[in-house]
Parts: structure tokens; sequence; C-alpha cells
């Protein structure tokens, strides 16, 4: 580290300069010298004091300083965070945020679908797994209601989309169960399945049923084949 940065570290851990003079400090100095016109040392810390007791952002230790801008945190980055509603967030997590894409946009944009009050956890999760406002919007016209942000990441975690839901309906099954949605899209139960089914006389059956269905490889063809067979009067019939 330079002689340069390592004194702008110090300043910032002194309480000469606030973290956006630092990022300034930090970005002038690559390239030419830093110069700024003067102002009352004595009245500047004050002021400076005064936004770092109030504003949690700012409490920075030099080290957290350099780590944040070697993830690319900016100042612009952290008051658009805040101005969307999150505060109180630390070095560490401000990191997360920046590495997972959580923008301020996506925050506004998740929050206008319902999702408010999220912990950093959450949205990182949301994030990582695509559930964009669309997604979001979507599955609240199918899902009969809000679901909740951990069944908005396990259906788009398992490629569960609206479309699927809707047409497993439209198809004869009509079900909520978010976990019996995964499960059928999972096992490759599609709603053309179980239309061809339900078409040779199996209709009603259960969840389980369908994935054991596909599971053994029972397709109507294989129905149909063991319906024509010419068997004894007490079989069953299919």
């Amino acid at each position: 580290m330079t002689e340069e940065r390592l004194m702008i570290m110090q300043m910032l851990s002194d309480g000469k300069i606030n973290v956006d003079e630092a990022s300034r400090l930090l970005d002038a100095i690559g390239q030419e010298s830093y110069s700024a016109p003067y102002t009352d040392p004595t009245s500047r810390r004050a002021d400076q004091s005064s936004r770092r007791d109030s504003d949690p952002f700012t409490k920075f230790t030099p080290d957290q300083l350099i780590e944040l801008r070697d993830h690319g945190v900016t100042a612009a980055f952290i008051r658009e965070l805040r101005e969307a509603g999150l505060s109180d967030v630390t070095a560490d997590q401000l990191i997360e945020l920046a590495d997972h894409g959580v923008s301020s946009k996506f925050i506004r944009e998740i929050s206008a679908e319902g999702l408010r009050d999220l912990d950093i956890d959450h949205l990182i999760e949301l994030a990582d797994h695509g559930v964009k406002p669309e997604f979001i919007r979507e599955m609240r016209e199918v899902g009969r209601g809000m679901l909740t942000t951990d069944q908005l990441i396990e259906l788009s975690e398992h490629g569960v989309s609206a479309n699927y839901i809707r047409e497993v309906r439209e198809a004869g099954l009509d079900i909520e169960d978010i976990n019996e949605l995964i499960e059928l899209s999972e096992h490759g139960v599609s709603a053309n399945y179980i239309r061809e089914i339900g078409a040779e006389g199996l209709r009603d059956l259960s969840v389980d049923q369908l994935i054991e269905f596909v599971n053994h490889g029972v397709d109507p063809q294989y129905i149909r084949e063991m319906r024509d067979l010419d068997l004894p009067a007490r079989s069953v019939s299919l």
C-alpha cells in the first residue's frame, strides 16, 4: 500500500475525513495529487463527528474501507441502498450485497411487489435464484394468494413457472400445495402427460401416483397395450 493510501486510511480512522471524502481521495491518488480549499478544521471535524454518530454507514475501519473498495462498494452504492430503505448494514453485508448483485433498484422493485423489510440473507437468496419482479407477479396470480419469500425461492430454484402451474391445473390436477408442484416438476410430470393418461381412463390420480407412473415408465402406450390384452375374466381391468 502506498504512503498516500495509508495516510487516507489513518485520516478516516481519526475522524478527520468521512467515507465519501476517503473514497474520492482514493480515486484521486491514482491520477493526480489531491487538493481541496481550506476550511476551518475545528468546524469540519465537529460536522463530520455529528454525521458519523448519526450514520452507521460511515463507521468503517481502515481495513474495512480497503475491502469495500476491493469489492466495488462505492459511496453511491451505499447511498442508494440507504434511500431504498436498507439501513444498519455492516461492511461485510455491504460486500455480500454487492458481490451477489443486490442493487437498490432490485430492492425497490421487489418491495413494490409486496416483499418488504427482508433481511440481507433473503435479499441475496432472491437475487441468486433469479426471483425477479415479474416472477413474483406471475406467481401471485397463480398462487391464489401471496407466497412467502422462501416459497418463491423454492419455486424458482426448481424451475417451476407460473405457466407450468396453470397448465397442470388446466389438465385436471387442481392442486395448491407448493411442495407438490415442485415434486411434479422435478419428476417430469407434464400437463400433457396428465391429459394423455387421463384420456386412457386413469383420472383423479394423486400426486404420488403420477410421480410413480412417470418414474416407472408407465406411459399412455403401455396403458393401451395392457388394456388390450386378452386377460382372464378374474383379472383386474384397466
